[in-house]
């Protein structure tokens, strides 16, 4: 099973990734809080091409787009995130 990303909204503007377990089951989710940015959508690529999966994310009334850059060979270990703009 693949891994998971959502996202819930209004109430604590939180990201959540469920990574999959292989048997139809997740780890408990990794949580990262955007304090009161509304999160518009979210997209996994390879945004720096070391190949590995990295993840977007957009944010709006800021119109940010927030990429958080992969360590590891899942979406477990992201880098603080960089902001575009600036």
């Amino acid at each position: 099973m693949p891994d998971v990303v959502g996202f819930s909204y209004p109430v604590t503007h939180a990201l959540h990734i469920f990574l999959g377990l292989g048997d139809g089951t997740f780890h408990q989710p990794q949580t990262i809080v955007f304090s009161s940015f509304g999160l518009g959508g979210t997209a996994i690529g390879d945004f720096n091409g070391d190949g590995l999966a990295d993840l977007a994310v957009t944010m709006y009334p800021q119109n940010v787009v927030s990429i958080f850059l992969n360590t590891t060979m899942t979406l477990h270990s992201l880098c603080p995130r960089s902001r575009y703009p600036p």
